[in-house]
């Protein structure tokens, strides 16, 4: 969970709930996929591989899952800095944090709330009843769908920025870095960024990250791979790759250490010292 408001106190962030979609801009570029059709499987394979992003809808997930939690979460974040980070602990990854954002072009205060979903080291053992309960309905029906979509998938970036009008009664579903690693680069992971709703200093969202144990190691997948073709990523673990993205902050791209090229030219530069 995410809150970003524009820079002012952390103390106060007068959080507003994601407005309908409804004369929200163009949205024509964003792929809109029906779950339930029959074509949904070809679909999001195509999405992934053109665009990274779609938006998913008929998902099977109850509305009232995706309120309760966002009503808990904006009651926590609503809390004095101080107690927030004593019911959930210092953000080393997991837990609560607050930071200004800016190295990379974007602007405002950023704090949020980082749990592992189903763990019983999440984090949050000291939140709320009501979060704790809403985290763990919510993050269990979402895991759901990422399985749905990932199961249905055929694994045989925007060019620009666009806008996505808000949706509150459907998922934005993006590719991740881990999956353009496994499909070798077909499917793209998609930079995407946040805005405050317009007229409105901040605004809170919730993001659900799917992926392995952290000792799972992360490479090509060899169904996907033809004859003859080369890896463009060297193996490496989930762990691995989240301790260095956390390090990252918002930087455009992960994926550069394990990229083959990116690490035989720095084989090379270090032959040459």
């Amino acid at each position: 969970m995410v809150a970003i408001t524009a820079p002012s106190s952390i103390e106060h962030i007068p959080l507003v709930r994601c407005p309908k979609g409804a004369n929200a801009g163009p949205q024509a570029v964003i792929p809109c996929i029906d779950l339930s059709a029959p074509g949904a499987a070809a679909a999001v394979a195509d999405a992934c591989r053109t665009l990274g992003f779609f938006k998913a809808t008929n998902h099977g997930v109850p509305a009232g899952l995706a309120d309760a939690l966002e009503s808990s979460a904006m009651a926590f974040f609503a809390l004095p800095h101080q107690e927030k980070l004593d019911m959930s602990g210092p953000a080393r990854p997991l837990g609560y944090g607050s930071k200004s954002i800016g190295s990379n072009g974007d602007v405002g205060w950023l704090e949020y709330l980082l749990l592992s979903a189903g763990a019983a080291s999440s984090g949050g053992a000291a939140l709320p009843a009501a979060l704790r309960a809403a985290v763990e309905a919510y993050t269990g029906a979402v895991r759901g769908v990422g399985c749905r979509i990932l199961l249905r998938g055929d694994y045989s970036s925007p060019a620009r920025w666009v806008p996505v009008p808000p949706d509150p009664d459907s998922f934005f579903v993006n590719v991740g870095d881990s999956l353009q690693v496994l499909t070798n680069g077909r499917f793209r992971s998609v930079k995407h960024r946040v805005l405050a709703p317009e007229g409105e200093e901040s605004r809170l969202s919730v993001i659900y990250f799917g992926g392995p144990a952290a000792s799972q190691r992360i490479a090509p997948l060899e169904q996907v791979m033809r004859e003859g073709e080369q890896s463009l990523y060297r193996e490496f673990t989930w762990g691995e790759y989240k301790k260095a993205a956390y390090k990252t902050r918002l930087g455009d791209n992960r994926l550069g250490p394990y990229e083959l090229q990116h690490a035989a030219a720095n084989d090379e530069a270090a032959t040459k010292k």
